[in-house]
């Protein structure tokens, strides 16, 4: 495989939402709700309970045209992960993936598409996919690696490929290894909806919601229901860096916990043993996250922000965080420190397990 140092940027992407639009997903921070039928509903999930195994396979499931899935997973050795359709391990697999801003590219590679680097440590994935039954299947996702214990920046890899099969749709997902296995608790969910908004059996709970109306210091949500997987939405007005902070027992954690590698308009950058993670840069924002909730593990962190920079001009921000703290999340705030978020600014909380 092949390497440069330009960095690949894979663009803000926002899954199906509420039929009011793209920020119908935070109509429910005003009190209206969302319409259920218009989001992912789970197809089909394999969990490793019985020990380590060499992949992780979903049953085959009823499929859609758009599909997104959810895996959180470890490795019994470093053997570089791979996410594979339909048990079809054909040389039909190609990407290109930028690991902490190196570019490399596999071309009709056999195991899949390559989601994760060798390591033995926890790692959180989750991506999209065009499911077209007639057309080439494309795929473009994200990985975060804890790599390694306590205050270290995490690896982070953005991911586009596509499978080259053009005579049926994906009806199966799973996790494979060119060698070792993956540990007890290893996990992949696969989820799915249709263009037409056909979706029953709503995977995502919502669990909380929070919005200024002028003068408050954070958007904040607490005493979250403890899930697996959580998926937050922001909207701030701000004309300062925003950060975010997690809590356990309901009390926010300030101290020196938190760890990141971010991609700014394309350059890498990162810190650790800080107070916070930074979600923004000193603009408007809508920020679309996910994080991997384990008991036991440190806490995994992946959001995108869309900013609104001066003349019309946009940036765009990808934060990996990595919260080192191992007891479950319950709640999650968004500030600007020493100053009031704008009024309207707002944050909706959803959560699975």
């Amino acid at each position: 495989m092949g390497g440069s140092s330009k960095s690949m940027l894979l663009p803000f992407n926002m899954p199906p939402v509420a039929k009011g639009g793209m920020l119908g997903m935070l109509q429910s921070a005003g009190g209206g709700g969302g319409a259920a039928n218009n989001w992912y509903a789970e197809l089909a999930r394999k969990t490793l309970t019985d020990g380590e195994a060499s992949v992780v396979q979903t049953e085959q499931f009823t499929t859609t045209e758009n599909l997104m899935y959810l895996a959180s997973f470890e490795g019994t050795g470093t053997s570089d992960a791979f996410l594979e359709f339909n048990d079809n391990a054909s040389a039909d697999y190609s990407n290109v993936y930028d690991r902490d801003g190196t570019v490399s590219r596999d071309t009709n590679q056999a195991l899949g598409l390559r989601l994760a680097q060798g390591t033995t440590d926890p790692m959180f994935s989750y991506g999209y996919i065009r499911n077209i039954s007639d057309d080439t299947k494309l795929v473009m996702g994200y990985t975060i690696e804890e790599n390694g214990t306590g205050n270290t920046e995490p690896d982070c890899q953005l991911y586009s490929g596509k499978w080259n099969i053009t005579d049926e749709q994906i009806n199966q997902l799973a996790l494979t290894r060119a060698s070792d296995n993956f540990e007890n608790d290893s996990q992949i969910v696969a989820l799915g909806t249709n263009y037409d908004g056909q979706s029953n059996n709503n995977y995502w709970e919502l669990l909380g919601s929070a919005k200024t109306t002028g003068g408050a210091s954070s958007l904040e949500v607490t005493s979250l229901a403890n899930k697996r997987y959580y998926w937050i939405q922001f909207y701030c007005e701000a004309s300062t860096d925003l950060v975010c902070q997690l809590s356990e027992s309901d009390t926010f954690d300030t101290g020196t916990n938190y760890n990141q590698r971010y991609v700014y308009n394309g350059s890498y950058s990162g810190s650790t043993g800080r107070s916070n993670l930074e979600m923004t840069q000193s603009a408007d924002c809508y920020s679309n996250m996910l994080i991997c909730n384990i008991s036991g593990k440190p806490k995994l962190i992946i959001n995108n922000s869309a900013l609104q920079n001066i003349a019309n001009t946009q940036n765009d921000k990808i934060t990996f965080g990595k919260w080192t703290e191992t007891e479950v999340m319950d709640g999650f705030r968004v500030f600007k420190s020493g100053q009031t978020l704008d009024a309207n600014s707002m944050m909706t909380v959803w959560g699975h397990d």
